[in-house]
């Protein structure tokens, strides 16, 4: 009882998503992480199914995970589980199966990583690559602007960019770069 309670808190007050599904990909367990993540609450997911919360490209990695845990194997991969407005959350999942007394396979559960984060970082990161590498290359200010635009364009939500210039005095401004 003492050992059940000291596992109950350590999975209610984890950083980590707590996700448990039985042999049927039905949903058996949440933790609070995990609902923040789903955006809903634990009434909300338990006994639904895992496909109910992934668009059709995601789905096709679940179906790949689950033949994986069938085959008793633990894995760690990439998802995006969709919120109920649609939003796609990027998380890592630690993924196993787990074993009832008799030693058969009862389903599985892992836990999740929201990595929303480190995934703007790294589109950060390789939109000030690319503008960096533009600024420094051998090509015209002009070309070299509209390939920042672009970059700006390309690894942002952003739709449409301009970048102007004026002269010295500020007597006119000048259309330089524009994308989107």
């Amino acid at each position: 009882k003492k050992s059940e309670h000291r596992v109950r808190t350590i999975i209610d007050t984890t950083y980590e998503g707590f996700w448990l599904v039985n042999n049927e990909r039905v949903t058996i367990e949440v933790n609070p992480t995990m609902c923040k993540i789903f955006g809903m609450s634990r009434e909300e997911i338990i006994g639904k199914n895992i496909f109910d919360f992934v668009d059709k490209e995601n789905a096709k990695i679940f179906k790949e995970q689950m033949k994986l845990r069938r085959e008793g194997r633990s894995t760690a991969y990439e998802i995006a589980l969709q919120q109920p407005d649609g939003t796609n959350i990027p998380c890592l999942f630690n993924a196993t199966p787990f074993f009832d007394d008799e030693g058969k396979r009862a389903g599985s559960f892992a836990m999740v990583t929201d990595i929303s984060e480190q995934k703007k970082r790294e589109k950060l990161v390789l939109m000030s690559d690319a503008i960096g590498n533009t600024l420094v290359s051998q090509l015209s200010l002009r070309a070299r602007l509209q390939n920042c635009v672009e970059a700006i364009i390309d690894h942002t939500e952003t739709v449409f960019a301009r970048i102007w210039t004026t002269t010295r005095d500020n007597d006119w401004l000048e259309l330089q770069a524009s994308a989107g």
